[in-house]
């Protein structure tokens, strides 16, 4: 929702969209020039498939960056519009940053972590086994060393 106290009143105004349309409430610019302006909205939480997303409610020239930040989740962020996505983890919470490419009706979407083998260090396990047959004044031995991973990069 735009805060209408915190707009340069001089320049932009924020009005009643007209009926039939799907916003609510439109910014209308009195002045040319370049603004920034943040929106903050709530959106319900829909499924697609196993992706749990929000459809973005503002038009394609508006939204370019998009910062979603998904409480107590660690997940991988998603969209089709995305040019670019940056996922961080902040504390118990992933943050996201995405570019988005001009569209309406833009997808973003969050599903489980696949796994970052980047962030994993590499587990080896090594077996040894060692034969020795003693005979008269002669020890044969024979050694057998395997090295299997268990995690690697």
């Amino acid at each position: 929702m735009l805060n209408a106290h915190r707009l340069p009143t001089d320049a932009l105004d924020l009005v009643q969209a007209p009926a039939g349309s799907r916003s609510a409430q439109q910014l209308l610019a009195r002045k040319k020039g370049a603004y920034d302006i943040k929106v903050q909205y709530q959106l319900p939480v829909t499924k697609r498939d196993a992706e749990t997303g929000v459809t973005l409610p503002v038009p394609y020239g508006l939204v370019n960056r998009l910062i979603l930040t998904v409480v107590n989740l660690d997940v991988d962020v998603i969209s089709p519009q995305a040019v670019s996505v940056q996922r961080d983890t902040v504390g118990s919470n992933t943050v996201a940053t995405l570019v988005l490419s001009p569209a309406n009706d833009a997808w973003v979407a969050w599903k489980p972590r696949s796994r970052d083998v980047k962030r994993e260090k590499p587990v080896f396990y090594a077996e040894i086994s060692q034969l020795y047959a003693p005979a008269a004044g002669v020890i044969e031995g024979a050694h057998f060393l395997s090295i299997r991973p268990a995690q690697a990069n």
